[in-house]
């Protein structure tokens, strides 16, 4: 599982950037919850750059989160993903 997950970081791109979020770090770590069938995903906040520019930021990161989650529940069928 880790191999895979580490495989949809890798391809998932910042709308923005255009880099990998593995590259960017948007994600410090992702946690399986057996037992609510989740992906529980700890998002690193600090995105590099643009710090003055806040609501464009959240829009952005928003808008990030929605390509992580379309892309880990596409991997991982049957999961859900929860931001933390």
């Amino acid at each position: 599982m880790k191999q895979r997950l580490q495989a949809v970081l890798d391809r998932v791109k910042d709308p923005v950037y255009r880099m990998s979020i593995t590259e960017l770090g948007l994600v410090d770590r992702i946690r399986h919850d057996a037992e609510k069938d989740r992906l529980l995903v700890f998002l690193n906040f600090m995105r590099p750059g643009a710090k003055c520019c806040v609501i464009i930021n959240a829009l952005v990161l928003k808008s990030t989160q929605t390509l992580l989650a379309e892309a880990l529940e596409k991997e991982f069928p049957g999961l859900s993903v929860e931001y933390v």
